[in-house]
């Protein structure tokens, strides 16, 4: 996190990407969204259901050139109930947020097409498009009041992604929080306990790496346009 207010906060991802997430939704900041986006809907208790549905440009870049394309997602979540976790940053009790998210990814476009990410690509087309799921999990501390632990991870088929198991799915991403500061808390911080970043190919997907872009839809996380 590189910056915050009462309103917003500011992450960079990977050294590149700047998300911005407003603190009512959880849901990163876009310029070219349509709809709602909520990954939580305050204020939440358990047991709380509700549906989000958006689309927007998303785009990815890498050294080697980026690319933006077409998105579209309709989510359901649930507050599914208060658990005690221990992290990096200490133990909470925290209330657990489920989500599962359809998405469709179309019409790849390339930020400059004499870029090395251009040589190696398969031509761009608007037909290009992958249909898939993300399965993500969120864990809320009110104390602190903000989201201390989330897994997430990419699939063909969200049915057979146990969430019980997600922080330990070897295709999950986990982000955890393993220190905090306030004017009453104060945790220094230790190792992540379940922190990790997945190479592993999205279940239901191809396994063989290749120049396709469905392939580059499905191992790279969508993030929404964030410049000009």
């Amino acid at each position: 996190m590189i910056e915050a207010d009462a309103t917003r906060r500011v992450l960079e991802v990977n050294e590149r990407i700047r998300m911005v997430e407003p603190v009512q939704t959880y849901a990163d900041e876009s310029r070219t969204r349509k709809g709602t986006k909520a990954v939580i809907r305050f204020p939440v208790k358990v047991g709380d259901t509700w549906r989000d549905e958006f689309t927007e440009e998303g785009e990815f870049r890498l050294e080697i050139g980026g690319y933006r394309y077409d998105y579209e997602e309709v989510a359901d979540s649930k507050a599914a109930g208060w658990e005690e976790i221990s992290i990096g940053a200490g133990t909470f009790t925290a209330l657990r947020i489920d989500r599962i998210a359809i998405w469709r990814k179309s019409n790849p476009r390339l930020l400059d097409k004499k870029s090395a990410l251009a040589e190696h690509m398969e031509p761009p087309k608007p037909s290009r498009e992958l249909k898939g799921a993300t399965v993500s999990q969120y864990w809320y501390v009110p104390a602190i009041g903000r989201v201390v632990l989330q897994a997430q991870a990419q699939t063909k088929w969200p049915q057979f992604v146990e969430g019980s198991s997600l922080l330990k799915n070897p295709s999950a991403n986990v982000i955890e929080l393993t220190g905090y500061r306030d004017s009453k808390i104060d945790c220094t911080g230790e190792k992540p306990a379940f922190a990790q970043r997945s190479d592993a190919p999205p279940l239901g997907f191809a396994v063989m790496p290749n120049n396709t872009w469905t392939w580059a839809f499905q191992m790279r996380a969508h993030y929404p346009r964030q410049t000009d």
